[in-house]
């Protein structure tokens, strides 16, 4: 066993670094290059085109195969942006790694994790994250959350001789404890680099998606081979066309109905959004974070780091001890004794300067559910410090009475008391002796209000949940112009449902223990709220966890960082409208384009049902479809993409998106196939000759329902978005006009006679999108009236 006084000497960390008994292993801040490559191009939509492109080759029509090219590009630009991605954030991860405080060569050194070797002395202080496996050495207990590693959300007392894991959280107190593991051997060695790690858990819209592509995929699944042996038997010997060019048409329906380009854009609007947060000093530190941030409708905040800088100045003491000098010297011993060296620690170091020379014998350090620490000094006795509405006696009338009135005016407020004996558990000894009251004044952050208020202009309700006296946060909240009901959190019912109905007056709560924020969060989410959690300190942990979105401060605990999905790297409160305002950006710009993916699944879908029933051969060839995504889908979903948009995410992505799209792709389904009848009266032409008519005309039907389709997602029309709505539209009348751009697609330059009836099928389909869309906005007001109402979840 290692002396936990000398800790290792320098030759024995040497000996143990060169034997490999180190705490280094992979970084976790991101994935590697490798897997990065491996993730944008082992994926099942690439192993589908490259099919499909192997197939278009073998057919020798190579032209068709441009699609893949854009598939490649697609690849290459998500390979990218997840690359920059890595790299922004690795260097952010440098910025909030924590340090580790070990003992060696008698002395208290401060390293990085990752040079920790085997039976190092570490000094696990409270709200730090334990570095590596260990046993401990120390006298004094701590309590650790082991929730990560058990799932377990109660805290573990440990004492010296228990073993301690990587990856746990000190809740309370101080020790030291003797390395038993590192690296590899750690029993949960990733959770020991968390607080650095983009994790991988997709968010509620990817899973929507993916959804959605799995469905069309089953249909590609189901459809493909009908339709396939359809066009290779019955048609090719109805129209005498080559197998080449059968197969190469039942390749057109497979690319028409995966939309694989949703996929790609949702993953790069994610990446870039992290990007944005990053150049904004703001770490994510999981991906889906970014779509539930932008859900948000609640925001709780813990008043100190968040409404006040988190500093503390002593603005003045009241003394109730005849013997000042001696209360004097208490002030001073306390927070010299206070190894934490907190803000209030240091708001007292700063005025009691003269440290006597007293030794501490036993510490009960502060905890945020006691509201209380203690400290016992060899023939001083026992000094209590605390929130004074727990720990003074009732018989204090005058000393209740000064602190009243000092919350009414804003000032947090701590009483000094004396005991003969330590408090057992919880309970305070009977016989204590007040000293004085201390007032401690908050600095207010200069833009709180403007902040608040930002928050309140788009619809996110504020909680202010806090520690303190509920008359101090209270007066507070209304220098920052917050107003609203105010509670002890001791008047709060336990009953889940009744706290529930509670939470939805309050908007400042006052007096919280950890739990109880924990379970104003919980009742917060069964009302219907997404609730966001900011916090800087351990007693923020439990709700910071429990909230759908936790935002921590880097000047905060490692703790909090560790359980945070986003971390305010400069710890500033400003910066908050700006992480809410990317998340919505990117959110609603993927909610806004989603539909012109969908209409393509819609209509392909369809026509390949119908051309394989009817034995007529599929009216596009993959070159064709090429021209059409770039004009209706790529051109404006990149340009919508880039859009800024804070509104509020609201409702249901697959039925907005469904919406949008089903009564466009039907039209065009209707109009296209009104257009094959319309190219088979043309008599005496062969059918290769007929078709380039029939696809040109399901060009130009296909872009009118596609615009018109753009126009409704478009709206409320913003000068960007009419911009982008034109552009399309003089796109697609330019591109269509060139013969050398046209004939490259494969399109031809139609008769005179075919003008007139393109028209009409360009207006049919127009008409078909407004018609079935008000059928759909019909059937979905109907539904709204007659279904059964939702409970309140739970």
């Amino acid at each position: 066993m290692i002396d936990d006084r000398t800790g290792l000497s320098s030759k024995e960390v040497e000996a143990r670094t060169n034997a490999g008994e180190v705490n280094v292993f992979r970084d976790t801040a991101s994935k590697s290059v490798g897997e990065i490559v491996r993730s944008n191009t082992l994926t099942f939509f690439n192993g589908l085109n490259v099919c499909i492109f192997i197939l278009i080759l073998i057919t020798g029509q190579f032209k068709n195969g441009l699609f893949f090219g854009a598939i490649l590009l697609n690849t290459l630009w998500g390979i990218y942006q997840e690359l920059r991605a890595r790299k922004i954030i690795s260097k952010m991860s440098l910025l909030t790694r924590s340090k580790v405080y070990v003992i060696r060569d008698s002395k208290e050194q401060e390293i990085d994790r990752n040079e920790i070797v085997l039976d190092d002395i570490c000094i696990l202080k409270k709200g730090s994250q334990i570095p590596a496996d260990g046993v401990i050495v120390g006298d004094e207990t701590i309590e650790v959350d082991e929730s990560m590693l058990t799932g377990e959300s109660d805290f573990v007392v440990k004492k010296k001789g228990d073993k301690v894991f990587g990856g746990s959280l000190v809740m309370l107190g101080q020790t030291k404890a003797q390395v038993t593991a590192v690296a590899g051997d750690i029993y949960i060695n990733q959770l020991s680099l968390e607080v650095k790690t983009v994790k991988v858990k997709k968010s509620k819209l990817q899973r929507q998606i993916y959804g959605i592509i799995k469905v069309a995929t089953l249909l590609l699944v189901v459809v493909g081979p009908f339709f396939f042996i359809r066009e290779l038997t019955v048609m090719r010997h109805n129209y005498m066309i080559e197998w080449q060019d059968a197969l190469l048409r039942s390749l057109t329906a497979a690319i028409g109905m995966v939309p694989e380009g949703l996929v790609l854009l949702t993953s790069v609007a994610l990446t870039v959004g992290v990007m944005t947060l990053a150049r904004r000093r703001v770490l994510t530190q999981e991906l889906s974070a970014i779509e539930t941030l932008a859900r948000v409708d609640v925001l709780c905040l813990d008043k100190t780091g968040t409404l006040t800088e988190g500093s503390l100045k002593l603005s003045g003491t009241e003394y109730y001890s005849k013997d000042q000098a001696y209360t004097k010297q208490a002030l001073a011993a306390l927070a010299a004794a206070d190894e934490e060296q907190n803000a209030t620690a240091s708001a007292i170091s700063e005025t009691f300067t003269k440290v006597p020379d007293w030794k501490a014998t036993k510490k009960i350090p502060f905890s945020s559910r006691t509201k209380w620490q203690a400290v016992e000094f060899s023939g001083q006795g026992v000094l209590i410090l605390g929130a004074p509405d727990v720990v003074l006696p009732n018989n204090a009338k005058d000393a209740r009475k000064f602190c009243a009135k000092a919350a009414d005016d804003g000032l947090r407020t701590l009483a000094l008391l004396k005991s003969s004996s330590l408090p057992k558990g919880d309970d305070l000894p009977k016989e204590r002796e007040v000293l004085a009251v201390l007032l401690l004044a908050d600095q207010v952050r200069s833009n709180a209000k403007e902040t608040l208020n930002y928050f309140r202009e788009q619809g996110v309700d504020i909680r202010v949940i806090s520690g303190d006296h509920p008359a101090t946060v209270a007066n507070i909240c209304k220098t920052v112009g917050l107003n609203g009901k105010c509670i002890d959190a001791k008047e709060l019912p336990t009953d889940p449902d009744e706290l529930c109905e509670a939470v939805k007056d309050i908007t400042v709560f006052g007096r919280v223990t950890p739990d109880q924020k924990k379970q104003i969060v919980i009742a917060l989410q069964a009302n219907g709220h997404t609730v966001a959690m900011t916090g800087d300190g351990v007693n923020d942990i439990l709700a910071l966890k429990q909230s759908d979105c936790g935002v921590a401060m880097a000047a905060g605990s490692e703790a909090t960082q560790s359980v945070a999905q986003f971390v305010l790297l400069d710890s500033n409160f400003d910066a908050l409208p700006k992480v809410v305002g990317e998340g919505r950006r990117v959110i609603n710009n993927i909610n806004r384009v989603a539909s012109l993916f969908l209409i393509k699944t819609t209509w392909s879908f369809c026509l390949a049902l119908l051309f394989a029933a009817a034995a007529v051969p599929y009216p596009f060839t993959p070159i064709q479809l090429s021209l059409l995504d770039f004009l209706a889908i790529g051109v404006p979903s990149f340009l919508l993409a880039l859009e800024p948009n804070y509104e509020l995410v609201r409702g249901n992505f697959i039925k907005k998106t469904l919406f949008n799209a089903v009564p466009a792709g039907l039209a065009i389904f209707l109009a296209i196939a009104l257009v094959h009848d319309g190219t088979q009266a043309i008599e005496g032409l062969p059918f290769n000759e007929v078709f380039p008519y029939g696809a040109t005309s399901s060009l130009f039907v296909a872009l009118s329902a596609y615009i018109l389709t753009l126009f409704f997602v478009s709206r409320p029309l913003t000068k960007w978005r009419k911009a982008v709505v034109a552009l399309v539209v003089v796109a697609g009348a330019v591109m269509t006009s060139i013969p050398l751009v046209y004939g490259f697609y494969g399109y031809v330059a139609l008769p005179e006679h075919a003008y007139s009836w393109t028209i009409q099928y360009c207006l049919c389909a127009i008409v078909a999108t407004i018609v079935i869309r008000f059928i759909f906005l019909g059937i979905r007001r109907l539904w709204r009236k007659l279904k059964p109402k939702r409970f309140i979840r739970k």
